[in-house]
């Protein structure tokens, strides 16, 4: 892993040790370790409802033993692994994408980084109180955080081991900030004070902000402007609608980066059946999906939509053909039917069109956790 991503061994063997050794899959050739990946359960957000997920991270082939299929193999072998772990969906941000679209991952939400200068950055709502929050306060923030992730898609329902890298790090100690309505928590922020690029004052660095009332969005907000007689930036991932920007006076944010994570089904039938749905909508479809790699999920299936659960079994006249890479950004809502038919990854009849794009329409997919 340090030699593929020009690391330091101590630092990746701290992850691994925090992965945990039933999470790592490795490649070995002779007696040699020559390669590997990281899974890292999760769970992910879609219509309100959590989907069994696993994260991959950190694949890596030694550069002596690349060429000979061994990613691929990998790949393909993770793959099984999770299928016999139950997962739904698997989730990753590519170094390269050739190797994961060979085995079904496709593209399917964003994970945007943005910068606003801090003078621009101006809040004055002092409404809610605020304060410091402390470890006892961990379950109020695991909820708070699922209570907003509900209304989104492709937020994590984060386990004990993306929380601990939320909160603080080795590299960059952090502070959790509580907004607070007669002692209710009603939202949170997770920032740290950055050397600025500048080099002028700092950069303050937003690592999570979550709000579950108008009244906490506008509190947080007043906190983190409040920093900025110290700060030459503003900056943090989120959503290319995130309210942070709606809610302020003008256009100041520049992204500075906008990279694409990618997605595989890993189940059919759970991972539409796991998914909530549009409530008050009911909906029959019948798909046709190819998948070499988990001939489990190839084949004909019928999905049923009512009440905001789906069900799905085998059967069906199997009118809308694609490749399983083309399931995932459906699914997700990235990518619209329409879009996905032009690229060669749906293949449907024109009347099922508007059903599909009412079926999978929703909020843009993206997440603010890395890995």
């Amino acid at each position: 892993m340090a030699r593929s991503y020009n690391g330091k061994p101590d630092g990746f063997a701290r992850y691994l040790r925090g992965a945990g050794a039933r999470q790592v899959l490795a490649v070995r050739h002779g007696g040699t370790t020559v390669g590997g990946l990281v899974m890292l359960p999760c769970g992910i957000w879609f219509g309100g409802r959590s989907v069994s997920n696993i994260g991959i991270a950190c694949v890596a082939t030694a550069s002596e033993a690349r060429g000979h299929g061994l990613a691929p193999a990998l790949m393909a072998e993770c793959l099984r692994e999770m299928a016999r772990r139950g997962a739904a969906v698997s989730t990753l941000f590519p170094s390269t994408q050739p190797l994961y679209r060979g085995a079904g991952w496709e593209q399917a939400g964003l994970h945007l980084a943005w910068r606003v200068r801090a003078r621009d950055f101006v809040f004055r709502d002092r409404a809610l109180e605020v304060r410091l929050a402390t470890k006892r306060d961990g379950a109020i923030l695991r909820r708070l955080h699922d209570e907003a992730a509900k209304r989104t898609s492709g937020l994590l329902r984060r386990t004990e081991w993306f929380w601990k890298r939320v909160l603080s790090t080795k590299d960059e100690p952090r502070e959790t900030t509580l907004a607070l309505r007669g002692g209710r928590p009603e939202g949170y922020v997770v920032c740290a004070l950055r050397e600025s690029k500048a080099g002028r004052f700092f950069d303050l660095a937003v690592r999570d902000f979550v709000a579950t009332t108008p009244a906490a969005a506008r509190r947080l907000l007043t906190h983190l402007s409040d920093q900025r007689s110290v700060c030459d930036a503003i900056l943090g991932t989120g959503s290319p609608a995130d309210l942070i920007h709606l809610l302020a006076d003008e256009q100041h944010l520049e992204v500075e980066r906008a990279k694409r994570w990618m997605m595989r089904i890993v189940d059919v039938k759970r991972a539409f059946e796991q998914r909530g749905w549009p409530a008050g909508f009911e909906a029959t479809i019948d798909f046709d999906l190819e998948d070499s790699v988990l001939p489990s999920n190839a084949g004909k299936w019928r999905l049923r939509v009512k009440d905001g659960r789906g069900r799905v079994e085998r059967g069906g006249s199997g009118g809308i053909r694609l490749p399983i890479r083309g399931l995932a950004p459906l699914y997700a809502g990235f990518m619209s039917p329409d879009e996905l038919h032009l690229a060669g990854l749906l293949d449907a009849p024109e009347a099922k069109l508007p059903l599909l794009r009412a079926l999978f329409a929703g909020p843009i997919p993206y997440t603010t956790d890395g890995f």
